[in-house]
């Protein structure tokens, strides 16, 4: 973050926790101001030797462990529970220090892209002192088991306070020689806390605290919060060691990366600023601009947050540089490096493992038939080392040797690629390895020369996959698997695919091999019958009307109409067959046809007289249907009227099967004035109804006149002449008229339709 130019001095212990969770992640208290106005001057004063964020060397700093413990035995390799945490638990956690302060964790490959080039590497190496301050040679490099019964101490758990002003000057170890590290049980939920490195007559006043002094300086961790293994494999989230991380890093001058205020600086320029301390895993980015200059989200993933050990893995370039200012400068950092009490009392020839690279500890391995161990080497003698033997094995069986050789000057260490060995299968395995004859001759410290690691041996990439599959009743289905080199089938078979033929649904399994690892798959063959009680309705309906289809019998349906469903309608215009198809399984189809009839509407027609005299009796005659009704009332073929006004009467025509079609019939009235009823056998009149000319033919005509039905002359009278008369009704209207003949001086009227 950027500088900030105020920080707040803070004189109590910071308690930050979950909501949910009564976890005080770290108790370091705050450094003040003061400190970072003297890193400035050490940064000046070193700028050249930095070279811009980089050293010429490694770092090396020799570890005491102090275990408190309550008069218990030393917990066996596979505790989970117990105060007097083993030597494999010490050793482990020491590992991940020196994996995480150098960026070979193996999480480092989650850091996201845009944090990638910050990742800084401190090239500091966390080493187990060999020897106590008197010389003596320690029984277990780098620990000290204290039973707190014998010193007179209160019984655990511990508060911060009682640790600061009883324990830890009662057992510190010189600090300008040892980086001493407590582990105990402590009271209040507090995992961990740390000293902040003394500037020692630096000139400044009034820094004597949180600064370490020769009763106090070091790291105090919560004895399930150590390392990843035993104890601490029963306090998830804080499982992984990182709590040790990220005290030591205060302990080498790194402050909390929100600065311990809201968007304060924690005075490293490639941090961003946060807001305040995160908690949990968040997911990335997070709180992007909540903090003026934060233009990438916040890097929660830093060691110096408060977020669980499995989202916590990288520290900053900047922070490198300040770590090694103060393990440069300060004068109780400073005195480290040249400490030698990780090496052994002058001898010519004595060598030691100092950790197991690889396998990590539980790493777990995708499938693989063997794995390529590595291991640290390091020369403790006054010679330079040139030969050694080494002894390994996995689980303790079949042990075999290898021959280094090389030039390992003394105090140095090397990273030594072991051979491959194989790996009996999946599971939990324990890899052993051993080192002796030192430049062909005797080691006469032997205890440091062995070092163990379990690893796990998972399935990996060996994905075994298999098809499922629908079938009907006396079918086969093709089952393949894929993912590994062999196969074995519950039904026997050994070959990547099967075919089967169940009667029912049947559930199969395979076992495959590669590599010498096994995973097993399983899959399912879905067995259907066919639809054999398919069935639907057979509708009858009229013309233009919809029929609704019901289908039973099956799962699935569909249509040649292409419609789908168990129940569709449908609009045909004529009688026609449709097939449905009927499913089971959505792979057992079988078929019905259904026929539906369509009738066509009745063509009715309809005969009687468009005028009517009045007072006069007529049959109107029906044809085209089944039934009949006259203005809704049911009826024959046949309707009697005997009208006194003009009309309309409405018939309906229905067939047997309910299909009706309408008419209508109208009439006029007429009084028919002056009409003499008489034989007309004499006068002939044609055509009836006429479209253009009007024939009349008669002997005795005296004048002939038309009328309209409202009794308007249409032409003027004419006087007959000749057997014969034409009428030119061509440019009349459709209608009816009235024709007056007279003959004998006697009237007679005709009704002449006009179409």
């Amino acid at each position: 973050m950027k500088s900030a130019l105020t920080l707040l001095i803070v004189t109590f212990f910071l308690k930050f926790a979950f909501a949910q969770n009564p976890v005080t992640r770290c108790a370091t208290e705050v450094l003040p101001q003061q400190f970072e106005v003297l890193l400035e001057q050490w940064k000046n004063k070193n700028t050249e030797k930095l070279g811009g964020g980089t050293v010429q060397s490694v770092f090396n700093i020799p570890v005491i462990v102090h275990i408190i413990h309550n008069n218990e035995p030393v917990n066996t390799v596979n505790a989970t529970t117990g105060g007097n945490l083993n030597a494999a638990q010490i050793l482990d956690q020491i590992n991940i220090l020196n994996k995480d302060f150098n960026g070979l964790n193996a999480d480092t490959n989650l850091i996201p892209n845009v944090f990638k080039p910050l990742h800084g590497k401190f090239q500091i190496n966390f080493c187990l002192a060999v020897v106590n301050p008197t010389g003596g040679i320690l029984a277990e490099p780098g620990i000290d088991r204290i039973n707190r019964n014998t010193s007179g101490w209160t019984a655990p758990p511990y508060s911060t306070t009682y640790v600061t002003n009883t324990i830890k000057p009662a057992s510190i170890w010189d600090p300008n020689r040892y980086f001493n590290i407590w582990v105990c049980a402590m009271s209040g939920g507090i995992l961990g806390y740390a000293t902040f490195p003394n500037p020692g007559s630096s000139g400044l006043q009034g820094l004597s605290a949180p600064f370490g002094t020769t009763t106090t300086d070091g790291v105090v961790i919560l004895n399930t919060a150590f390392g990843s293994i035993g104890t601490a494999v029963t306090n998830a989230p804080y499982h992984k060691g990182r709590t040790a991380t990220h005290e030591v890093g205060h302990w080498i001058g790194l402050r909390h990366i929100w600065g311990d205020g809201t968007c304060a600086s924690d005075f490293c320029n490639d941090t961003p600023p946060a807001q305040q301390a995160n908690y949990n895993c968040p997911t990335f980015p997070y709180k992007t601009g909540v903090c003026t200059g934060n233009t990438t989200g916040e890097m929660t993933m830093n060691f110096m947050d408060y977020t669980n050990d499995l989202c916590m893995y990288m520290f900053t370039k900047d922070q490198k540089v300040r770590a090694q200012l103060i393990m440069t400068n300060s004068p109780m950092r400073a005195s480290l490096i040249t400490s030698t009490v990780c090496n052994m009392p002058s001898t010519q020839n004595e060598i030691g493992i100092l950790y197991i690279s690889n396998p990590s500890y539980s790493q777990s391995i995708p499938c693989a038939p063997s794995i390529s161990p590595s291991v640290v080497l390091k020369n403790f003698a006054a010679n330079t080392l040139s030969t050694a033997t080494f002894s390994y094995n996995i689980n303790g069986i079949n042990t075999q040797t290898f021959a280094w050789i090389g030039a390992l000057a003394p105090n140095s260490s090397v990273s030594v690629n072991m051979p491959s060995v194989a790996v009996p299968g999946l599971g939990q395995h324990i890899y052993n390895v051993g080192v002796y004859a030192p430049n062909g001759g005797t080691d006469p410290y032997m205890i440091n020369n062995f070092s163990n690691q379990y690893f796990t041996m998972t399935s990996g990439n060996l994905n075994v996959s298999i098809n499922s599959a629908s079938i009907c009743v006396g079918s086969s289905a093709t089952l393949i698997a894929n993912g590994a080199s062999q196969y074995t089938w519950n039904t026997g078979a050994q070959s990547p695919s099967i075919i089967v033929s169940p009667t029912t649904t049947t559930q199969y399994s395979v076992l495959v091999f590669s590599n010498g690892c096994q995973a097993s798959a399983n899959t399912t063959v879905s067995v259907f019958n066919y639809p054999v009680a398919l069935s639907c309705n057979s509708p009858s309906i009229c013309s233009g009307s919809f029929a609704t289809l019901n289908a039973s019998g099956a799962n699935s349906y569909s249509w040649s109409s292409g419609q789908n469903g168990a129940q569709i309608v449908i609009n045909p215009s004529v009688s026609g067959t449709y097939t449905l198809f009927g499913t089971n399984g959505g792979v057992c189809t079988s078929s019905v046809s259904v026929f539906v009839y369509v009738e066509a509407l009745p063509q009715i027609s309809v005969s009687g007289p468009s005028l009517i005299c009045i007072d006069e009796t007529h049959t109107i005659t029906a044809q085209g249907a089944q039934q009949y009704s006259w203005n809704a009332i049911p009826g024959g073929s046949t309707y009697i009227i005997s009208p006194t006004s003009p009309g309309t009467i409405s018939i309906l025509g229905s067939s047997n099967l309910g299909c009706t079609s309408t008419i209508d019939y109208s009439f006029e009235m007429s009084p028919c004035t002056d009409i003499f009823k008489t034989a007309l056998s004499d006068i002939r009149i044609y055509p009836n109804p006429v479209i253009d000319q009007l024939k009349i033919e008669s002997l005795n005509l005296n004048s002939i006149e038309l009328y309209s039905i409202q009794g308007q002359n249409l032409r003027p009278p004419m006087v007959y002449f000749n057997t014969l008369s034409v009428l030119d009704l061509q440019s009349l209207p459709k209608g009816i008229y009235l024709l007056k003949l007279k003959q004998d001086q006697k009237n007679i009227f005709f009704r002449i339709i006009k179409d």
